[in-house]
């Protein structure tokens, strides 16, 4: 995607004190299909914010020459079971309760789940029920915040 579509998204969502989570973009046949995930910077998301922020953030793209392809686009929250993509959505979680998932099992399992204490030098540590455990970046398959 254009860098200054996601200008233009961050800049109407930063408006909304919003902030941009992830972006999906689906290429199809008849053209884009794109999907914004935001988040609140203080406090929670409701539909009237996203409905307003997906009006201006449409009216933006539509004034732009840089969406050439017919499109589609959908705003929602990043919601309460998020999946942690990247480092800074690691950062982000940082004392958020998440569920991780890994390739290859540390102490015989696959899945832990506890409070992340902190990511640094792509090493996770997770305060588990029992105990605070270690895991490298690079052994996750799949993180999710839990719902509280």
């Amino acid at each position: 995607m254009e860098l200054q579509i996601f200008k233009v998204i961050e800049e109407v969502l930063s408006s909304f004190e919003l902030y941009l989570w992830n972006i999906k973009q689906v290429e199809k046949s008849d053209g884009i299909e794109l999907t914004i995930f935001v988040d609140k910077k203080d406090g929670e998301m409701d539909s009237d914010l996203c409905y307003k922020a997906h009006k201006e953030i449409n009216y933006q793209l539509q004034s732009s020459d840089e969406l050439k392809k017919y499109w589609v686009m959908e705003l929602c929250s990043a919601g309460s079971r998020r999946e942690v993509e990247n480092d800074l959505h690691l950062q982000k979680s940082i004392n958020k309760k998440i569920e991780i998932r890994l390739r290859d099992a540390y102490e015989g399992k696959y899945s832990f789940s506890g409070k992340l204490l902190d990511f640094s030098n792509n090493v996770i540590t997770l305060e588990t029920l029992d105990k605070v455990i270690k895991l490298a970046r690079g052994n996750v398959k799949k993180i999710n915040w839990i719902i509280n």
